[in-house]
């Protein structure tokens, strides 16, 4: 949006700024907010085209990047079959991304996939580090052996 002159500045571009800077957080009115990994699947429609599917998965996209954060993956995992029946349709086409954020614009994210009409359902999930007693027993074993 430009009101006034003022040119919206998108969250990703504030992320790969703080990136470049040696920085994994950003600061906002005064506090200091971790930048952290999110991951989310979206399923869409399986009847609507492929260049409406595009401009959908470039809609959803383009929201994460002026609202909610970086996008560094995404995957298209195609059509499959639906476990139960949702608003008439048996399958659904999927879409994973995986994105860096400070978990600001989560609340935006979850009403803008809500409300959109070819979105059948998402899920929105915090990528935490899995630390096993293997994970960290190899760990054990790099540092012995260097």
């Amino acid at each position: 949006k430009a009101d006034e002159g003022e040119v919206e500045k998108y969250v990703s571009d504030e992320i790969k700024e703080a990136e470049s800077k040696g920085k994994n957080y950003l600061e906002r009115n005064g506090r200091l907010k971790r930048i952290k990994v999110y991951e989310f699947t979206v399923v869409i429609r399986p009847d609507i085209g492929q260049q409406k599917e595009k401009e959908v998965i470039e809609e959803i996209k383009d929201f994460v990047s002026r609202k909610v954060g970086l996008i560094i993956e995404e995957k298209n995992w195609g059509e499959k079959e639906l476990a139960y029946r949702i608003k008439r349709y048996d399958r659904g086409k999927y879409f994973y991304f995986e994105y860096k954020s400070t978990g600001e614009g989560e609340r935006e994210l979850r009403k803008f996939l809500e409300t959109h009409d070819d979105v059948l359902r998402y899920l929105v999930v915090k990528k935490e580090k899995i630390e096993t007693k293997g994970h960290l027993w190899r760990q054990k074993m790099k540092e012995a052996l260097s």
